[in-house]
C-alpha cells in the first residue's frame, strides 16, 4: 500500500476516532441523567426499591441503551487504535493470518 493511501486511511480513522469519542463523553456526561451518576441520582428518586418495576422501565431502557451506545462506541475506538497502530508499524492492510495484501474496499 502506498503512503497517500495510507494517510487518507489514517486522516479518515482518525475523524472517526474524534466523532466516536466525542459521543462516549456525551453519554457519560449528559447532564443529569448522564452514565457518570447513579441511576438513583439521575431519576430524582430516593429509592427505586419502593417502585414498582414498570414505573422505571423507561428509564432503565433509556439507560441500558446508552450503555450499549457507548460500549460499542469504546469497541470500535479500541479497533481504531488498533488500526493506527498497524498504520504507524507499516503493516497496515496485511492479513494477520496468511500474510497477503487486504483488498482496500474491505478496508
Amino acid at each position: 500500500m502506498d503512503k497517500e493511501t495510507q494517510l487518507n486511511f489514517r486522516s479518515r480513522l482518525l475523524k472517526e476516532r474524534e466523532k466516536l469519542t466525542g459521543q462516549i463523553n456525551f453519554l457519560d456526561e449528559q447532564g443529569q441523567s448522564g452514565l457518570g451518576m447513579s441511576m438513583k441520582d439521575s431519576i430524582s428518586e430516593l429509592s427505586t426499591y419502593d417502585n414498582h418495576p414498570a414505573d422505571l422501565g423507561s428509564e432503565v431502557f433509556e439507560r441500558s441503551k446508552d450503555f450499549s451506545l457507548r460500549e460499542n462506541a469504546m469497541i470500535t475506538v479500541a479497533a481504531i487504535d488498533n488500526a493506527l497502530e498497524k498504520i504507524n508499524a507499516g503493516t497496515y492492510g496485511t492479513c494477520e493470518v496468511c500474510g497477503r495484501d487486504i483488498a482496500v474496499e474491505r478496508l
